[in-house]
């Protein structure tokens, strides 16, 4: 975005929007949220990134048998625990959402949001691979969830947050 916003013309409006300029955004984890924000939120990179601050200690406070230690991060990543309740990702996931389309509970599949976009994640089982889309496919059947569970999917890693 630094090097296009370096080559558009200076009536160009700012800050650019990423989902005016790219037709799909995918990912998965951290990468998933990036594209949900972005892409669906229709975020500018400045506004995510400020957002990202606040929210990043609230969603990874820092944990363990000795405040401020990683050993208790470790033994829950021996014992294949997640090592972050979801509970606060959750609420801030739903209130930008809310700010954003007006509703905490907007559906993920809608043909008029900024770009394509979908995230990657794994059936609870680890069985197969999904991919949770804002576009119709027409050989798969769209899923219903909303933004913030995709959001929440999308993040489940398993030493990370339990799964959705």
């Amino acid at each position: 975005m630094f090097v296009l916003d370096s080559k558009v013309g200076p009536g160009v409006e700012r800050s650019l929007l990423p989902c005016n300029y790219f037709d799909t955004m995918a990912g998965t984890l951290t990468g998933g949220l990036i594209a949900i924000i972005l892409g669906i939120l229709r975020m500018d990179i400045d506004t995510y990134t400020f957002s990202h601050l606040d929210m990043a200690p609230r969603i990874y406070p820092e944990e363990g048998f000795i405040p401020g230690s990683k050993v208790g991060n470790f033994f829950k990543g021996i014992e294949g625990t997640a090592r972050f309740d979801a509970t606060e990702m959750e609420t801030i996931i739903k209130a930008m959402v809310a700010a954003r389309l007006g509703t905490q509970d907007a559906t993920l599949e809608n043909e008029n949001a900024g770009c394509r976009n979908f995230v990657c994640v794994t059936k609870k089982d680890k069985s197969k691979l999904c991919h949770l889309c804002s576009y119709h496919i027409s050989w798969e059947p769209g899923t219903g969830c909303s933004i913030w569970q995709a959001a929440r999917a999308t993040s489940a890693a398993p030493l990370d947050f339990p799964s959705i």
